[in-house]
């Protein structure tokens, strides 16, 4: 009996330490792939941090200076002929395209983050700034243009408006005349039932200058509709404009985006355990360290002061 339960147990020990194996190799992979990538990210994370630091600090700098440049820009532009307002407009598109090539792709700003790489971060925000500036700006251009041709379009609908007007109260005037003739409203009757053409030359011209009266009315009511148009469509682009006005919030969207990533790097630092243990030895290392110095030495330091100090003392008795 006592045989077969050692035999029992043998069998339990090595099936118990075949698991342990099978477990360990399962488990260590991924735990050492695991570690290392928390070590690698604890080993990145500071550079990226501090690179991202010092780009928000220039980054600051440059929108301040930048965001009076752009004010003077836009205000210059206001006063700007209409040829070159289009001269700039067409070079916008290749400006945006020099400041394209200088952003960063997702991978390589992570890149220059592990490495530190300050002015690489700052100049793939800045040219994310200037981007939006140069859009911004042609989208100024472009509401100016437009108003500069409005302006143009409702002085024409003005003058529509006035000749319209006049030509109305000459056809005005001359239907009132021939209306005031001597027995015209009985005369202008049997014109306009037997439709003779003798002796109804007048009854014609009346008829003529109703046309023409009630032609120049359309016209001027056409002309007061488009100036209407023209009006409320300079009062959105006024609106647009005053939207598009303050170049300090284009900036600060870049400023912005600066200081989500350091949020997101500090959210991933407080997620690593590598860096969740360090901070916190770091901080009570040099503490340790002089404990155990003084444990260390406080022995000899005591005999040292038994021997120099007590002992001559108490042979001096």
């Amino acid at each position: 009996m006592s045989l077969g339960l050692a035999i029992l147990r043998w069998i339990g020990r090595h099936l118990l330490s075949l698991a342990f194996i099978v477990a360990v190799l399962l488990l260590l992979p991924p735990a050492v792939r695991w570690i290392t990538a928390q070590a690698d990210t604890a080993g990145a994370l500071p550079k990226q941090q501090a690179a991202h630091q010092g780009a928000l600090e220039r980054y600051d700098v440059y929108a301040a200076e930048r965001r009076q440049t752009a004010q003077a820009e836009a205000a210059r532009l206001a006063q700007a002929p209409v040829e070159a307002l289009q001269a700039r407009q067409a070079a916008i598109p290749q400006q945006i395209r020099e400041q394209e090539a200088l952003r960063l792709s997702t991978a390589r700003l992570a890149l220059a983050g592990a490495r530190g790489n300050s002015d690489a971060v700052l100049a793939h925000y800045r040219a994310g700034a200037e981007i939006a500036l140069l859009e911004r700006e042609g989208r100024i251009i472009e509401r100016l243009l437009a108003a500069r041709a409005s302006g143009d379009q409702r002085q024409a609908q003005v003058a529509r408006v006035q000749a319209s007007y006049r030509d109305w109260v000459a056809a005005r005037d001359r239907v009132a005349q021939l209306n005031s003739r001597f027995l015209a409203g009985a005369r202008n009757e049997v014109c306009r039932t037997t439709a003779s053409a003798l002796g109804c030359g007048h009854y014609r011209a009346l008829v003529e200058a109703q046309r023409q009266r009630d032609e120049a009315a359309r016209i001027n009511r056409g002309a007061r509709a488009a100036i209407a148009t023209i009006d409320a469509a300079a009062k959105a682009s006024a609106a647009a404009n005053a939207a598009d006005e303050d170049a300090g919030a284009v900036i600060n969207q870049e400023r912005s985006r600066i200081a989500a990533q350091m949020e997101a790097l500090t959210r991933t630092a407080g997620q690593n355990w590598l860096l969740w243990i360090q901070g916190p030895i770091l901080e009570v290392l040099p503490t340790a360290l002089l404990i155990l110095l003084g444990a260390i030495l406080s022995p000899a330091l005591i005999k040292a002061f038994l021997y120099f100090v007590v002992a001559p003392a108490a042979a001096r008795r």
